[in-house]
């Protein structure tokens, strides 16, 4: 299996124009670099695009969730989800926190530990 450390953490991308013949992609591993970039291609096209697509930058640790949740995919982490024995999806993270999708008052950026 290919080693993921060397790929991106987050990526970002927007198509310009009725026909989608434009494209601007960013990927990055640095949040505050991903960013200054989504910012500057956001300044670039502002005149060609609909203001309704524009989000605020987003925290470090997560990715930004996306209008309308794609059907598998965390709507807090913007990353795919497994199934669980008892049909709840979750993902966990490197640190072996879950997040099953859901703010929560007890959880409000979706992370859950489990005691051992």
């Amino acid at each position: 299996m290919d080693d993921l450390s060397q790929f991106p953490k987050y990526q970002w991308s927007y198509f310009v124009g009725s026909n989608r013949n434009e494209q601007y992609v960013i990927r990055s591993s640095d949040i505050d670099d991903f960013n200054t970039r989504i910012a500057e291609i956001k300044e670039m096209v502002k005149d060609q695009v609909d203001a309704s697509w524009v989000q605020e930058p987003i925290k470090s640790g997560a990715v930004a969730p996306t209008q309308i949740p794609l059907q598998g995919m965390c709507p807090i982490h913007s990353v795919a989800m497994t199934t669980g024995k008892k049909g709840t999806p979750y993902h966990k993270d490197a640190q072996g926190r879950f997040c099953f999708g859901k703010k929560t008052e007890t959880a409000p950026d979706g992370w859950v530990t489990f005691a051992r």
